[in-house]
């Protein structure tokens, strides 16, 4: 019925049948008039409230806000969990240092422009060569290291070697390699320093760099205190590479065989955030700066860390976004990405937990990732998937947080 025909209706009521409605009851006329108005204005709230929900959303205070790609490939990289999930006994045990909570009420979020092309797998218009080469050399000043030498990647020598692959392939005899800069290395005695185009550093100690002994961990089979003691440690040795003001832990936990002992053993993944600021700002923090110290030889001994922070510029604008309830409505519809197959999504009943993400170089591939946008990310237990050692299969299921309406192509 439309509005207006409901509205008319409640005028036609007969009054004698108000009429007869209060005297049955006893009411004095006054309270009956009283009755009636009361009974139009809760029907006209009614109409107003049904009419809201069936006009089209104004956009006014919105108006310039271009619409946005949903990029297909969300978690193709292997972010949050992989493609395809991970083990663990319960889902307590996937629990982040994400600052977002399901209590967190935004009605905007802000979305940015990837500043980087590519071609081929190579940035167009990333960091230039005397960028890369000034950000490896102030990041071994602060190590308080001396650069022995820098090496822009890919040399000539690589690229000599591509050139004569390619030429020997038959009607590629004129092929020439980009040698746009890619990289570049800073060579520090037995340690080496390299920055991207994309401004990803990577800090390679070889040989490995011993921890003292109460923060020597096995590979296997560390506590929860014994990997973050130690985190808290690489976090302050390493400060001038973590260049953070309030570094968070995000330790995480994964399970894997033990093959020696055929045993289930937890492994620990060593990594920290941006948490300063506002809650928006720790949430953009935790999503695009980060520092990463993911590999320990055999040993225990450091060979690796990583430090990775977006350019966040190239703001696009603050889009409205959906609750976590909405998004939950639009996985049991199907609207979402995911890489489980053949399954596909099991039931509401298996959804495990949600948050909040923005996707990033991790989540996505790095060369085909044009905005950084808002999704919330479902852990959906996996029933086929489980194991008989008592391992649970949870696999990420990606839902754009921002509203349909901005989208081009909703999943």
């Amino acid at each position: 019925m439309r509005s207006t025909k409901l509205f008319n209706a409640i005028g036609l009521i007969d009054d004698a049948l108000i009429r007869e409605a209060d005297t049955a009851r006893g009411w004095k006329a006054g309270k009956r008039l009283w009755l009636r108005w009361a009974s139009v204005a809760a029907a006209a709230c009614v109409v107003l409230a049904m009419t809201a929900l069936w006009l089209p959303r104004d956009t006014n205070d919105h108006p310039d806000l271009p619409k946005l790609a949903v990029n297909g490939m969300m978690g193709a990289s292997g972010g949050s969990g992989g493609m395809y999930g991970v083990q663990a006994y319960d889902i307590s045990d996937l629990d982040t240092a994400n600052p977002w909570s399901e209590s967190a009420v935004f009605e905007t979020l802000p979305v940015f422009q990837n500043p980087i092309n590519y071609f081929a797998g190579i940035p167009q218009n990333g960091l230039s060569e005397d960028e890369m080469q000034r950000n490896a050399a102030d990041i071994a000043a602060k190590m308080g290291l001396t650069v022995d030498a820098l090496i822009t990647l890919p040399t000539e020598q690589e690229l000599q070697l591509r050139r004569e692959k390619e030429r020997s392939v038959p009607g590629n005899e004129e092929y020439e390699p980009d040698a746009t800069p890619v990289a570049v290395e800073a060579l520090c005695g037995e340690i080496t320093i390299q920055v991207d185009a994309v401004n990803w550093v990577v800090v390679r100690f070889n040989p490995g760099v011993s921890l003292p002994p109460e923060y020597t961990v096995p590979q296997f089979g560390a506590t929860e205190q014994q990997a973050n003691d130690t985190l808290q440690y690489l976090l302050r040795r390493y400060a001038a590479v973590v260049d953070m003001r309030s570094p968070a832990s995000a330790l995480s936990l994964s399970y894997r065989p033990d093959y020696d002992s055929n045993e289930i053993e937890q492994v620990f993944y060593y990594q920290a955030y941006e948490n300063s600021g506002s809650l928006l700002e720790r949430i953009l923090g935790y999503n695009f700066n980060q520092v990463d110290f993911p590999y320990f030889a055999e040993d225990g001994s450091l060979t690796t860390i990583y430090r990775y922070s977006a350019d966040l510029s190239h703001k696009i604008g603050d889009y409205p976004v959906i609750s976590p309830q909405a998004a939950r409505q639009l996985l049991l519809q199907k609207h979402y990405i995911s890489f489980v197959a053949p399954e596909g999504f099991p039931g509401e009943q298996y959804i495990a937990k949600v948050e909040l993400l923005y996707n990033n170089n991790r989540l996505e591939g790095r060369y085909d990732n044009q905005t950084y946008m808002p999704y919330y990310l479902f852990w959906v237990e996996m029933p086929d998937q489980a194991q008989a050692n008592g391992l649970k299969t949870y696999a990420p299921f990606y839902v754009p947080a921002v509203d349909a309406y901005y989208l081009s192509n909703m999943p």
